[in-house]
């Protein structure tokens, strides 16, 4: 058996839903099919809540039900075992998440065994102490974590107490 490629499993939310996060990731994913494809696979795992049945494209090779703990486990352990995955990217975005703040996510990052980068493209300033908990973890599971902007790096260092060296 010829071995396949490694791949990187992008978690988020994905076209034909329609949601920005969305539209950026296919986007995102696309650049980099284009640019590195050749070397490693970028393949999706595409948020759902509830049974709504779409119609993606190849790219999507999971689907996730964020209402469903025993889904959250199911593409943890799909993850983990698959050797070909080399690493998760998580699009992260309140609301795409199940619970308060999405405390969902949490129970699929307890899981996974994948190093794991985040992309946040909100940071909420003066988190409550809930928020702040949920933030702090997501950031401490992740080997590093993107932001999109100088100021919600120094917001996830100032209010969530992050490790600065973890943040692009």
């Amino acid at each position: 058996m010829e071995n396949q490629k490694h791949k990187i499993v992008f978690i988020t939310s994905y076209p034909p839903r329609e949601c920005g996060i969305a539209t950026f990731s296919k986007d995102l994913t696309s650049a980099l099919n284009r640019l590195y494809g050749a070397t490693f696979d970028i393949v999706v795992c595409a948020l759902e809540n509830g049974s709504v049945v779409r119609d993606y494209s190849n790219v999507v090779q999971y689907q996730l039900d964020v209402n469903d703990p025993d889904d959250i486990g199911r593409i943890a352990k799909q993850l983990n075992e698959d050797a070909n995955v080399a690493g998760v990217c998580l699009q992260h975005e309140f609301g795409l998440f199940s619970g308060k703040y999405g405390k969902s996510l949490l129970d699929l990052l307890d899981e996974l065994m994948k190093p794991l980068v985040t992309t946040f493209h909100t940071v909420l300033p003066n988190p409550d102490s809930e928020l702040k908990t949920v933030v702090k973890q997501i950031v401490e599971r992740s080997v590093k974590t993107v932001v999109m902007t100088s100021n919600a790096r120094q917001l996830l260092v100032d209010h969530y107490l992050s490790d600065e060296d973890k943040i692009e």
